[in-house]
């Protein structure tokens, strides 16, 4: 007997699986490159990070320089003390944020002044600073704002000037001394240190042999120049960087910090400049971020200090406001001019009984008054008041009559 047949169908064969389509080469191509752009792209915002954004400063306080040294220093010895400190602005520029401050900020502009300053007493002044000629500014800052005539204020300033002070030698800081057509006439009155004549830069404008008619000195601790004025050395933005301290009758201290920080903004986020732009400057970056951290520490502790960096345009208005500065500069009746071949009597300080300009060393030393004599192109060294600045009986009664100090105002 045979088996049954299987009465069931046949099993029909699975059907074959398609095969999944290769990816074009183009989409491989395509995936590939994105994936590259993104990692381009990461290390692009990591670099931005690091070399625009990031300029902590340490949250130790270095000592800095000690304050009530130095103000005991400019408020002991002899002569009256300076009664007033002015601002003339010769020109202006923008600049982002980002770039005064390190952040992320790279839309808002901030505008930076770049003015000249003048400590000034009933019938002397010393100016700190001589900003650059239109020419430079021009190709610096193409479009930006310059006065000219404000510039020519200065120069005729610079002449009349008992001594002249440069906070450091970048050229928007010293040109309108190493460029002046009376530069025979200014040297006598330059206190330039020996940082600043060895890091001098190519664009600060000076040649060799004007360099070699500057008396310079080194600065290697706090030192009294006149009554009230103390010289600070700060090196960091370049090695001959100075703060320059000066204790007003009133009882008010300003502190002119130069280019330490470009902006109040430094000390308010607690930032540095950008590490790209310390590179691009040659800044010693330890150095200047301490000096961040250590003016904060005296913005906090020093209620009557004004902290005046020379490109902060806001800051130093609301300082102009509270009183601590003036706009323009103070006309000052000048001291008789020694004439020719006459002997110059010092008193203690440095200063002159008579007349005469003198000051013109670190070391206490003398020059002779330059001549001011109008036959020999060099104009009045009286300087006319800016709009608005109070006159030369005001600043005289000021300096009799101290006032009580006020503190600083809050920067913005």
């Amino acid at each position: 007997m045979s088996a049954p047949e299987d009465a069931s169908p046949p099993a029909s064969p699975a059907p074959a699986e398609s095969p999944v389509p290769p990816t074009p080469a183009p989409k491989r191509k395509r995936r590939r490159w994105l994936a590259v752009l993104g990692v381009l792209l990461a290390l692009l915002l990591v670099a931005f990070a690091v070399l625009v954004t990031w300029a902590p400063v340490p949250l130790g306080a270095p000592r800095g320089f000690d304050l009530n040294e130095v103000r005991a220093m400019a408020r002991g010895g002899s002569g009256p003390l300076p009664s007033a400190v002015g601002r003339w602005v010769v020109a202006e520029g923008v600049s982002p944020r980002a770039f005064v401050g390190a952040s992320w900020d790279v839309v808002t502009k901030v505008t930076f002044a770049f003015p000249a300053f003048q400590i000034s007493w009933p019938d002397h002044y010393v100016i700190v600073d001589a900003p650059h000629e239109r020419s430079t500014h021009d190709e610096r800052f193409p479009g930006n704002a310059y006065d000219q005539d404000a510039y020519d204020g200065v120069a005729r300033a610079l002449r009349g000037a008992q001594q002249i002070i440069f906070t450091h030698e970048h050229f928007d800081h010293v040109r309108g001394v190493s460029q002046s057509p009376d530069f025979a006439a200014l040297a006598p009155r330059v206190r330039m240190t020996q940082a600043q004549a060895d890091a001098m830069p190519e664009d600060a404008g000076f040649t060799a042999e004007q360099l070699a008619a500057l008396r310079t000195e080194p600065l290697t601790e706090p030192t009294r120049i006149a009554p009230g004025v103390v010289l600070i050395p700060a090196a960091g933005h370049t090695p001959g960087s100075l703060y320059v301290f000066v204790a007003l009758a009133n009882g008010q201290d300003v502190l002119l910090v130069g280019d330490a920080v470009w902006s109040h903004h430094n000390l308010n986020r607690a930032v540095g400049r950008p590490l790209a732009v310390a590179l691009a400057l040659g800044e010693d970056r330890e150095a200047t971020l301490n000096q961040v951290r250590a003016l904060i520490t005296l913005r906090d502790t020093q209620p009557t200090l004004a902290i005046v960096p020379a490109h902060d345009d806001q800051t130093v208005q609301r300082y102009v406001e509270a009183g601590f500065l003036h706009d323009g500069f103070l006309p000052v009746r000048p001291r008789p001019v020694v004439p020719d071949g006459a002997e110059q009597a010092l008193l203690p300080d440095g200063g002159v009984p008579d007349g005469g300009v003198v000051e013109a060393g670190l070391d206490g030393g003398v020059a002779e008054a330059p001549d001011t004599d109008t036959d020999a192109g060099v104009a009045d060294p009286a300087v006319p008041a800016a709009p608005g600045a109070p006159g030369a009986e005001e600043a005289a009664a000021a300096s009799r009559a101290p006032a009580p100090p006020a503190s600083a105002p809050a920067a913005p």
